[in-house]
């Protein structure tokens, strides 16, 4: 009972494969190109800003209806910058360029909001956690959440979550999943912990992305193995090897044993392109997210 799957049928495996192998932005270079899509008025990047409008006269780039999502906009010259026509657009947690304030923007009739500083996790964003700014950030974002509960924090939290459900949306566009949800307590050393690590590895190789709720044991294993797609049967025996070094010492609570796993990290690399999904909640932050997601669903 450790699989259970919700398939969506949107393409057949084979390209569902070819997807899952490309880097984010190449699906959303693909989706640009279309334009019957119906999300096709957003952007997550500046490469993608200057795809679209980089070769045009910047007097006849009309932003208006557009949402731009945590886009760092710095390298903008800001005599382009000036011409544009940004009336009407929604610019989500990004940077202007250089001598160009949130005020400016907004006298010139575009909505501005702004991440503030003072809280450990960004209402406004453009894309789902990666493991380099997870790691550092799940317990003070976990902290935070247990002794906050104000209206300007939850409404946050809010837009936290519709900017990571938003981010969801478009990695899934397209693509096929395989779910695998619980069990928590499976320790690294039970052989249905190896079982799930070449299951989850297999079903990645046949094209589905394996998403779990991105916390321990057999939701470890299966992204672990989602994460070791490309890797052999050797390599995924070392990486067993490695990470139940030290389990004796956590007789109860594994998953405290982190040494192990980023070790693995080390020694492969962290997740890039992999079909590894994680969904964790902010609710359950006394158990660390694993980290072999190459994208975490990380919200309240």
């Amino acid at each position: 009972n450790f699989v259970m799957a919700e398939v969506h049928q949107n393409l057949t495996k084979e390209n569902a494969l070819s997807e899952s192998k490309a880097p984010p932005k190449t699906l959303r270079e693909k989706r640009l190109q279309d334009d019957k899509s119906s999300r096709h008025h957003e952007l997550e990047t500046y490469d993608e800003f200057i795809d679209l409008f980089g070769d045009k006269d910047p007097s006849e780039v009309d932003l208006s209806g557009w949402a731009l999502q945590e886009i760092d906009f710095s390298e903008e010259p800001k005599d382009r910058w000036d011409r544009y026509q940004i009336k009407g657009a929604v610019f989500l947690g990004c940077k202007f360029p250089a001598d160009v304030s949130p005020s400016d923007v907004r006298n010139r009739g575009a909505s501005v909001f702004e991440n503030p500083d003072n809280l450990p996790f960004k209402p406004y964003r453009g894309f789902m956690y990666q493991q380099e700014e997870l790691i550092p950030n799940d317990v003070p974002i976990y902290e935070f959440y247990l002794k906050n509960h104000d209206v300007s924090t939850l409404l946050n939290e809010a837009m936290h979550d519709y900017s990571i459900q938003d981010a969801l949306g478009d990695y899934l566009e397209g693509k096929t999943v395989i779910g695998v949800m619980g069990g928590h307590d499976m320790r690294r050393t039970d052989p249905h912990y190896r079982d799930v690590v070449y299951l989850a590895r297999h079903l990645a190789r046949e094209g589905f992305i394996v998403a779990t709720g991105g916390g321990p044991g057999a939701m470890e294993a299966a992204n672990l193995g989602a994460y070791m797609r490309d890797r052999s049967d050797q390599e995924i025996e070392e990486a067993l090897k490695i990470i139940v070094e030290n389990s004796e010492k956590f007789p109860e609570k594994e998953y405290l044993n982190k040494e192990s796993a980023l070790k693995v990290l080390r020694k492969f690399g962290y997740p890039t392109y992999m079909p590894s999904l994680g969904v964790p909640t902010w609710h359950y932050g006394h158990e660390p997210p694993n980290v072999f997601a190459t994208w975490q669903v990380f919200s309240t």
